[in-house]
């Protein structure tokens, strides 16, 4: 969450990933440049992202829901809309891996984020 691992922007503003998530149209992934300071140090990460399809957004928010009441725990409006996306955080550089975004190949409906060799 962006509390518990705050990113920030490459000039150090707070990173806002729901608002950037917000911007996907569609199921075509995006990936955004973004810091993070451990030790004092900062880290240059990509942030890929990519929109769910309104079906496995759907199972995911079941899921959620169902998790939430079982174990008495509130449910966040915000917890639900995050479940709308798929995103990772990774340190390796764009012009080694290609952000992709492609079906499931058992057919489930869904999309993933895979990396591959450009």
């Amino acid at each position: 969450t962006s509390t518990s691992f705050p990113l920030t922007t490459l000039t150090g503003q707070p990173f806002d990933l729901l608002a950037h998530l917000r911007r996907l149209r569609g199921t075509r992934p995006r990936e955004w440049p973004v810091e993070f300071v451990h030790d004092r140090q900062r880290h240059r990460l990509r942030l890929c992202g990519v929109r769910k399809t309104q079906l496995a957004a759907e199972r995911t928010k079941t899921k959620i829901t169902r998790e939430a009441t079982k174990k008495g725990r509130p449910l966040h409006a915000r917890t639900l809309e995050v479940a709308e996306y798929v995103f990772v955080l990774t340190s390796l550089p764009s012009a080694d891996v290609a952000t992709t975004a492609s079906s499931s190949s058992t057919g489930r409906a869904g999309r993933s984020i895979s990396c591959s060799s450009g």
